[in-house]
């Protein structure tokens, strides 16, 4: 879905319980949909409460450092 799926398929995820802090290996699903490129699943997470686009991750990156980590600017 992060990587493929519609945004509609990605809020259907959310509605269904997907926690929205999850961490994978100290990244939020935040920095794992903008590694992704997938800039409107960032916009997505951004206007969801408690969402801190500031966020650090694995080896202190924000979410913009990930996406050009990966060549998404």
């Amino acid at each position: 879905v992060i990587e493929k799926g519609g945004q509609e398929a990605f809020s259907h995820l959310i509605e269904w319980g997907l926690p929205l802090h999850f961490r994978i290996r100290e990244d939020s699903l935040l920095h794992l949909v903008a590694g992704a490129g997938r800039s409107d699943l960032v916009e997505y997470l951004s206007k969801q409460p408690g969402f801190n686009l500031e966020e650090r991750g694995q080896m202190g990156q924000t979410a913009l450092h990930r996406a050009a980590q990966f060549g998404h600017t």
